[in-house]
């Protein structure tokens, strides 16, 4: 079963994210759900916001929740994809990427998550499970977290490339061969007054 649900209504009981999609637990029991959830334009606008960018658009996600027969989880698997527009780091020239992603995550019930706020994350291990908050699970700030994850924070133009910068002695990064010695400048000062 397909859905298009662009202007759902979230949840008031939780804190307003930017691009906000619940469900209801118990409307999804016993069969599988997908949706097709699309951003609005003044979505778009905070989550650029949000990441420090100039602008998102077309933010798409396709999604698929699957309940467990007992009730008391629902597996998602997410798809999405946007158009990030973006400064290259160099040159400042305009640009635009594609980002886009998939997760697969848990939502269990409240009792059954950490709610300290401490997660170990390995890249190579499964996303911890979700809460289920008053009956109902919070798909769009998911969705949202992983596009954050997907932004190059340092985008480049095409063919651009860093050269580095000269220091005081007139030696430039990167001719050394290593990385950047922070305290270059001040052993020269130190070896000066030598």
């Amino acid at each position: 079963m397909t859905k298009h649900l662009h202007d759902h209504a979230p949840s008031p009981e939780l804190e307003q994210p930017e691009f906000s999609r619940t469900f209801e637990v118990l409307a999804l029991t016993g069969k599988r759900t997908e949706v097709e959830l699309q951003a609005s334009e003044a979505e778009c606008e905070a989550l650029a916001r949000r990441f420090g960018v100039e602008r998102i658009s077309s933010l798409k996600a396709r999604v698929v929740l699957t309940p467990f027969a007992s009730g008391n989880k629902v597996a998602m698997k997410a798809s999405f994809g946007a158009e990030v527009q973006q400064s290259c780091v160099v040159t400042l020239e305009p640009l635009t990427s594609r980002a886009e992603g998939e997760f697969m995550v848990e939502f269990v019930p409240g009792a059954f998550v950490d709610q300290a706020g401490n997660v170990d994350v390995n890249i190579d291990e499964e996303d911890p499970p979700e809460p289920i908050v008053d009956g109902r699970i919070e798909v769009g700030e998911l969705i949202a977290q992983h596009l954050g994850l997907e932004i190059d924070p340092f985008p480049r133009a095409p063919g651009v490339v860093f050269e580095g910068f000269e220091l005081d002695g007139g030696e430039a990064d990167g001719d050394r061969g290593g990385p950047p010695n922070p305290f270059a400048v001040l052993q020269k000062l130190k070896s000066s007054k030598a």
